[in-house]
């Protein structure tokens, strides 16, 4: 498959800037997730047939299609492993009880070998932390490899955290004398999906419009509460660790 140069000078790029695979598919797919915009052209060819990198790269947005062939072959460029899957958002789990037919499939998805382990990587997600293994795979069931040969489904990994991925502390500071305020400080961190979730939040809303509501939240517990400092938040993508931290 011809990749054009606008594709190819940016995967040098990342091959020459980083020699381990893990890094190499995290950047190529932060690249494809980020920078080509996620759009459903489900008409003509388009419901059927993926557009080609060249056309992709030139416009700067594709489908599920476009964009999982677009990852694919990013990554086998860099020498990764890589091909589409066809999967279901919704009835993914079922796939393996029914017969075979296209029309068991709405989505398209990655699979890839890292490390001599599968990850599934899905293109149309945005802004996701953790590098390798640590960025979260999609967990739809199910999932058809488009390999030659017999075809099989593969079963995808169940998502379970081991421990909480959003927590949320609150210190209170009562006045040392009679009378004075009372400050309060909130800091809740995001670690996992939790955070890959406030990272599109952030990208979608404004730290002003996040710190008026979360204000308004609290003056509803604290009649008379304000603000004392600007909304503080810090992103950690590579480790997927996102924190937040208030002051009223």
């Amino acid at each position: 498959l011809l990749l054009p140069a606008s594709l190819t000078s940016r995967l040098d790029a990342i091959a020459a800037k980083y020699v381990n695979p893990t890094d190499r598919l995290t950047e190529a797919m932060r690249l494809v997730q980020d920078e080509i915009r996620y759009v459903s052209l489900s008409i003509g060819n388009g419901a059927i047939l993926p557009r080609s990198p060249t056309e992709v790269m030139a416009t700067g947005y594709g489908d599920c299609k476009d964009k999982a062939l677009l990852l694919a072959s990013s990554l086998r460029y860099l020498g990764i492993e890589a091909v589409v899957a066809l999967t279901d958002l919704d009835n993914g789990n079922f796939i393996a009880d029914l017969p075979p037919s296209l029309l068991a499939f709405d989505h398209a998805i990655v699979k890839a070998r890292l490390n001599n382990n599968d990850i599934w990587l899905d293109a149309t997600d945005f802004s996701q932390g953790g590098r390798g293994f640590a960025i979260g795979q999609p967990h739809f069931g199910y999932a058809l490899p488009l390999l030659s040969g017999n075809g099989e489904l593969a079963k995808m990994p169940d998502f379970y955290p081991h421990s909480p991925t959003q927590v949320t502390e609150e210190e209170y500071t009562l006045p040392t004398a009679d009378i004075g305020p009372m400050s309060i400080k909130v800091i809740t961190t995001f670690t996992g999906p939790d955070a890959d979730w406030y990272r599109k939040k952030i990208a979608n809303e404004t730290e002003a419009d996040l710190a008026r509501r979360y204000t308004d939240y609290y003056a509803g517990k604290f009649p008379g509460l304000t603000s004392t400092a600007v909304l503080k938040v810090t992103d950690n993508r590579d480790i997927n660790l996102f924190v937040v931290e208030e002051n009223y």
